[in-house]
């Protein structure tokens, strides 16, 4: 697992407003092994500041490392519906989800969706994800 060097916020406090005692911390990571294949395996997992936790093994048509990426952070966006979420991952490509893809994403009518995250578009792990930002 690599280290958590990328953060990024969910909602509107900005970085520097964050409240450590207030916020809700998760640390998330998804892995697979045999990456996009027919046979891929893949899992997630995550981990928060208020000692709850979790993880997951995937099923699915079309699993990947993205797709557990994105599968471990839509749990905790569904658990705190209201709070301030601080998401710390690894993935760049969460990181590039959460900071504008999604939306860009469904401007575009979900047609630039990652072929990798469904069979085609509408992406519905996505659209969960964009629904719960």
């Amino acid at each position: 697992m690599e280290d958590y060097t990328q953060v990024t916020r969910v909602h509107s406090r900005p970085h520097d407003a964050i409240i450590y005692d207030e916020d809700i911390h998760i640390w998330t990571d998804g892995s697979a092994k045999d990456n996009g294949a027919d046979g891929c395996s893949a899992g997630s997992a995550w981990v928060s500041t208020l000692q709850l936790s979790d993880k997951v093994s995937l099923a699915g048509a079309v699993l990947s490392n993205n797709v557990a990426e994105v599968a471990a952070v839509v749990p905790c966006l569904l658990a705190w519906r209201n709070a301030h979420i601080v998401v710390h991952t690894d993935s760049t490509f969460v990181l590039g989800l959460l900071k504008g893809g999604l939306l860009a994403m469904e401007q575009d009518g979900w047609g630039d969706a990652p072929r990798h995250m469904s069979r085609g578009p509408p992406t519905p792990l996505l659209q969960l994800m964009l629904y719960l930002l």
